[in-house]
């Protein structure tokens, strides 16, 4: 089994879209395998059945800065969504949730762009996320950060720069 977050709108019915990255055989010399589920995912023909379950998960957001976690109220005045890799569709979700709603105050809704590697002349930024500072709303009374992806870009790039910037990294930083 493994856990996919679906890239089409919560409100879709009868159908959902996933994005899935498929890891090929004897490409990465630590993953000779490949990515079996991808693989197997990939060869399906199109209008194939597939069994699923869901939804899972402990973070929900409930509109205008309203989440509920882990069945608990929690409200975001400033709210910084940060994500990699397979973490990029649950923070994906939330930005459509956001925008697809027109009472919701996101008129300074940006979105910023960070790679492991560029391309010559990418306006945006390479490297790990570190230039959190200059694109995030400070830890301030009401600020809230949602973070998805690897294990390593959490510890390293996440926590400790939150940190800096007076984030509360037991309240105010939720991880998923």
């Amino acid at each position: 089994m493994r856990a996919y977050t679906p890239s089409s709108s919560i409100d879709e019915v009868g159908y959902f879209d996933l994005v899935v990255k498929i890891y090929f055989k004897n490409v990465h010399p630590k993953f000779p395998n490949g990515g079996l589920m991808s693989q197997h995912l990939d060869s399906l023909p199109i209008g194939a059945a597939i069994d699923i379950k869901g939804p899972l998960g402990h973070i929900e957001y409930t509109g205008r800065g309203h989440f509920l976690v882990n069945g608990k109220p929690k409200f975001a005045k400033k709210l910084a969504m940060l994500a990699g890799g397979t973490g990029i569709t649950p923070i994906y979700q939330v930005a459509q949730a956001i925008l697809k709603d027109p009472e919701d105050k996101y008129e300074r809704f940006k979105v910023w762009y960070v790679v492991e590697n560029g391309r010559e002349g990418w306006e945006y930024s390479v490297g790990f996320i570190t230039i959190m500072r200059e694109h995030l709303p400070d830890g301030s009374d009401g600020s809230l950060a949602l973070a998805c992806g690897p294990p390593p870009m959490i510890k390293f790039a996440v926590q400790p720069n939150l940190l800096k910037m007076n984030y509360d990294t037991t309240d105010s930083l939720l991880v998923f």
